[in-house]
């Protein structure tokens, strides 16, 4: 059955192929997402893919030869270089298509647009940005509000960064002698490892031991930026309970964490200087209140002496009409006690008078006078119970007289 039809060797198939695919006979710039860089000895083995919708469509390996690595370093320069050969970057590069009987096909890299992978970055930004904002995350950061003295700072950046060093000279020598209590939470801030490292130390630190967070990096080349304008990153960022603080050392470019964050400065030490003005400003803000409570109470106190003193015065002048009403009351009081006591001295004089007229009228002397006279019996008055006897001594007494008796007989009348 075989030999009626045509067939070939593993080995005539892939040579099939490698010459058909020579026959394209020229470069062709293709656009893909770096998954994977590997350098061996001076060359740089690459994984290219293509995605939709984050599946995976298309895959193919690529490489840059040691010569053509060198050209590019010196046309586009090693920073530069670095940053667009790296995993997840998207890029644009010239290829010529090979194909080995053993290995395959695969795409030698001849060289790459700067300007396709600059843009395609810018692109993502705003992607990310936008769709930050579509799902609430873009203000929550700026809504938080932060303690009226932020002194206790967790510092998230790599322990040997200049920036680190800038920043905390700055807040440790402040010419106002603020103390400001620090820990380091290390993680590199730059480089395909440093979005996890980040995230992971933001996810350690305490809401309760920390009044704010400080991002912080020393410099660095402009495509080190590109980590910052990643949406995980950024969410972690917003959704972050304390407010982040952010200086990663850049003039002029924003990227989204700056936009993010509750507060963006360009550098390390704009960062320091700020927290110190912060604090400088409630300080003054404090001693403002301050005066402005003394003053208020001094202007009080003004008020209520003057207020007093009018009160007092008040008192003077009603209790000096009192006095004086009380003074004619009394007046009117004694002038008219003085003329009823007179009054009465009047009536009780003429009642003694008359009394003193009645007890000298009933003088037994001035009653002997006019004839009357008063015998005793037995040395007793006699009144209507006496009993009389005959016998009896009787002693009368007339004006100037005594008179001594016996009863001779004795008749009730």
């Amino acid at each position: 059955m075989s030999g009626n039809k045509q067939t070939f060797t593993l080995l005539q198939l892939n040579k099939s192929i490698k010459k058909h695919i020579e026959k394209i006979g020229t470069s062709i710039w293709v656009t893909a997402e770096i998954a994977r860089v590997q350098e061996k000895n001076g060359h740089l083995y690459l994984e290219l893919v293509q995605k939709k919708e984050d599946f995976l469509v298309a895959q193919i390996k690529a490489n840059i030869w040691k010569d053509t690595y060198k050209i590019l370093l010196q046309k586009i320069g090693e920073e530069e270089f670095s940053w667009i050969i790296e995993e997840g970057k998207e890029v644009l590069i010239e290829v010529w298509v090979t194909f080995h009987e053993v290995y395959g096909m695969s795409l030698r890299v001849n060289d790459l647009d700067l300007a396709y992978t600059i843009g395609e970055m810018a692109l993502r930004k705003q992607m990310n940005l936008k769709k930050l904002q579509e799902e609430g995350f873009l203000f929550l950061q700026k809504q938080l509000i932060p303690p009226k003295v932020i002194q206790k700072i967790a510092i998230i950046s790599s322990s040997n960064a200049a920036g680190l060093k800038d920043f905390l000279d700055q807040l440790t020598n402040n010419s106002y002698g603020y103390k400001f209590y620090t820990e380091l939470f290390e993680a590199t801030v730059q480089g395909k490892n440093a979005i996890q490292a980040i995230q992971d130390q933001l996810q350690k630190i305490s809401v309760d031991e920390f009044d704010a967070i400080v991002l912080i990096r020393g410099g660095g080349a402009k495509s080190d930026l590109e980590i910052f304008n990643h949406y995980d990153l950024s969410k972690t960022i917003a959704l972050t309970k304390l407010p982040i603080y952010c200086g990663i050392g850049h003039q002029i470019d924003e990227t989204i964490v700056d936009i993010i964050s509750h507060k963006s400065l360009k550098t390390p030490t704009a960062v320091a200087s700020y927290l110190i003005e912060d604090m400088l400003s409630y300080e003054e803000k404090l001693l403002q209140s301050l005066i402005s409570i003394e003053r208020t109470i001094q202007n009080r106190l003004l008020e209520e002496n003057w207020q007093l003193d009018k009160l007092m015065s008040m008192i003077q002048n009603q209790s000096n009409q009192l006095i004086q009403n009380q003074l004619y009351e009394l007046k009117g009081v004694e002038d008219g006690l003085k003329m009823k006591s007179e009054h009465i001295l009047y009536l009780e004089n003429e009642r003694l008078k008359n009394i003193a007229w009645r007890i000298k009228e009933m003088d037994p002397r001035a009653l002997f006078k006019k004839g009357f006279s008063l015998s005793l019996i037995n040395g007793k008055k006699i009144v209507e119970e006496t009993k009389i006897n005959k016998g009896d001594k009787l002693e009368t007494h007339i004006s100037g007289k005594r008179l001594y008796s016996t009863v001779d007989k004795y008749e009730r009348g």
